[in-house]
């Protein structure tokens, strides 16, 4: 392996893994305009206002014309708001974050690999930037969509939604409203989900071919897992994105607790099974990393303990067998120091750990899937309930 750090070449001006695609191209009218950070407020408004205004305006006329609460039904309806007035824009705002976390990710693994792996590294970067930009997946989760609608149109499945305001009550039949819905607002929130789903998968193939490139890291860096700490944000800001199925998943649970009698309880194993089995997922690829780190460690043990092995023989050659060096003071001398430092820079080779998940931050992954299903609690505890156990625990 090559001491030589990597000099960069790969450009970076135009790389990100939130542009390109179906949704990016149609939102982003010029070529002027095609900053992926700088149109995220237009592509938002547009996205949420295609998916919600009309369907409203549809179903606001039709109230008028039938004198039906539809409208009250609708607004009611907390899924679909939850789904259409809030996952919708945070899928879109969340892009921000995730491609900053993303593209530093990159540059810093570009940092790290050795000079004469450059050259392929950057036809990795730009392989990975062309995968973000691809049409496909987006065009096709649409063929599934629109064939799975038009399955369940012809054997009459769709009814089993029970919404009034997008089914005739006679014929059970779509209406205005409820075509609207499944050919419009329903594609574009999925396609917004199949978007972020793909997009994880190009890190994946990230993941997977940069822990191939040699890499410069030594076992005695302070962060413990031989400088590839860094490795972590990504997936924690990807924990952002499945908040959005969190969030799905609790409404629903919520709507059976409240409507169908149903107890927090019957739902507790499918909210640990999520929270905990999501992250699992999520950070599953770092493990690709893990011959590296095994690698590094063993290096850096052989090489550190044998210079800490040849120092502190020394030190205790001069200071233990035998008489004190008469020529040298024993308080203050700075090979005690030389002891102290020496060892000190070995403690983080022991302890380096070979897998490269963060602990810390992993947990921070489970406590943002946690966050939507809190409220929930307040269905099976009363607050003054709540306090009164938390306090019953605590003494």
């Amino acid at each position: 392996m090559s001491d030589s750090f990597s000099k960069t070449s790969a450009k970076y001006e135009d790389f990100s893994l939130v542009s390109g695609g179906l949704i990016y191209r149609l939102t982003t009218f010029s070529k002027k305009n095609r900053d992926p950070i700088k149109g995220l407020r237009r592509r938002t408004i547009i996205l949420t206002a295609v998916a919600w205004i009309p369907l409203f305006a549809i179903i606001l006329i039709s109230s008028y014309f039938d004198k039906d609460q539809i409208v009250i039904h609708f607004l009611k309806d907390f899924e679909i708001q939850l789904r259409l007035l809030i996952v919708i824009p945070f899928l879109v705002l969340i892009e921000k974050v995730v491609n900053t976390s993303f593209v530093n990710y990159v540059k810093t693994s570009d940092d790290l690999i050795i000079n004469e792996e450059q050259a392929r590294y950057n036809d990795l970067v730009i392989k990975i930037n062309n995968l973000s930009n691809l049409y496909f997946p987006e065009i096709f989760t649409l063929i599934l969509i629109y064939g799975f609608l038009f399955y369940q149109l012809s054997i009459g499945s769709l009814g089993e939604f029970q919404k009034d305001y997008l089914f005739n009550a006679d014929s059970k039949n779509l209406t205005i409203a409820g075509y609207y819905f499944f050919f419009i607002s329903f594609p574009v929130f999925q396609l917004l989900l199949s978007r972020w789903v793909w997009r994880w998968i190009i890190w994946v193939y990230s993941i997977i071919k940069i822990s191939k490139f040699n890499f410069k890291i030594e076992a005695v860096n302070a962060d413990g897992m031989g400088g590839l700490y860094y490795l972590n944000t990504v997936p924690l800001t990807f924990s952002l994105i499945f908040l959005c199925f969190s969030i799905m998943i609790a409404s629903s649970f919520g709507y059976d607790i409240i409507n169908e009698g149903q107890s927090l309880k019957s739902f507790s194993l499918d909210i640990l099974f999520f929270i905990i089995g999501i992250p699992c997922v999520v950070y599953f690829p770092l493990l690709f990393f893990m011959p590296l780190m095994m690698r590094v460690k063993k290096e850096g043990i052989v090489k550190m303990g044998g210079l800490v092995a040849r120092h502190n023989s020394e030190y205790m050659n001069k200071w233990t067998n035998g008489d004190l060096p008469k020529d040298e003071a024993l308080l203050g001398n700075v090979d005690h120091s030389s002891l102290s430092d020496i060892n000190g820079g070995y403690a983080p080779v022991i302890s380096m750990s070979v897998v490269p998940i963060s602990k810390s931050i992993f947990l921070s992954s489970c406590i943002i899937l946690a966050l939507p299903f809190v409220p929930l609690v307040f269905t099976y505890y009363s607050l003054f309930d709540l306090i009164k156990l938390l306090l019953d625990q605590a003494f």
